[in-house]
């Protein structure tokens, strides 16, 4: 007779997000992490109001600037209870600074190791 299997695994308190930034004309949409932020915290009041916002605390961790061949990368921190907040916020989010851009959630790991795995690159 066989044994039962257990199944195990491991919640994560915080999740990561990489996202892209694209822009229309394929200029540079944002260059300071400072201003990314102010820009997501900003989009995160006008959906979801102030208390929204406040609830979806998130750390901007790294903002890899856009090249020839690349647009430009960022990767959050956030809760996992609240990213999908966080998400709905990007996903509204249509402009920068007053230039046009898009934003793509384009990985979602429960750790900074998952998202650096060349599988994902």
């Amino acid at each position: 007779m066989a044994t039962p299997h257990h199944k195990f695994s491991l919640r994560s308190e915080y999740s990561y997000l990489k996202i892209g930034i694209f822009s229309v004309d394929g200029s540079a949409v944002v260059s300071d992490i400072k201003r990314l932020k102010f820009a997501l915290n900003n989009e995160l009041r006008a959906v979801f109001g102030e208390v929204g916002a406040s609830m979806a605390e998130f750390d901007l961790l790294t903002l890899q600037k856009a090249t020839k061949e690349a647009s430009a990368t960022a990767i959050l921190r956030i809760r996992s209870s609240e990213l999908k907040t966080l998400w709905g916020a990007l996903t509204m989010c249509t402009s920068i600074d007053s230039k046009l851009c898009k934003l793509h959630v384009l990985h979602v790991s429960s750790s900074l190791l998952a998202l650096a795995s060349p599988r994902f690159l």
